[in-house]
């Protein structure tokens, strides 16, 4: 048996299946030959099928930029969160108004 790798990265774990893929081999064999070297964490199975599909397709780059992620997106500037910070901003400059005009804002005599 193989000696595992205890450090990789995703893209090397897909330039392994890209490679393999090109050589005509089944995505399930492909799956466990990444479990052999890399271990179980590596990637799953139906991840495995997904890139092999991918390349099927057409698909000659390694990098994650079409494939659909899971857990958090990554980016969070959307119209409505630049709207929700725009309008935390102005009130945060109304409050800082209020505060520097100091208790004459309330119409308070000393």
């Amino acid at each position: 048996m193989a000696g595992r790798l205890e450090k990789w990265s995703p893209i090397e774990v897909r330039d392994v299946i890209q490679f393999l893929w090109a050589k005509n081999m089944v995505a399930s064999k492909i799956h466990r030959q990444i479990v052999e070297v890399y271990g179980d964490k590596a990637m799953s199975r139906q991840q495995v099928a997904k890139w092999c599909s991918s390349f099927q397709a057409g698909m000659e780059h390694v990098e994650n930029r079409n494939m659909e992620a899971s857990g958090r997106p990554s980016s969070s500037r959307t119209d409505i969160n630049q709207r929700r910070i725009k309008r935390l901003a102005d009130l945060a400059a109304a409050r800082g108004r209020e505060q520097q005009q100091g208790p004459q804002a309330d119409g308070l005599q000393l």
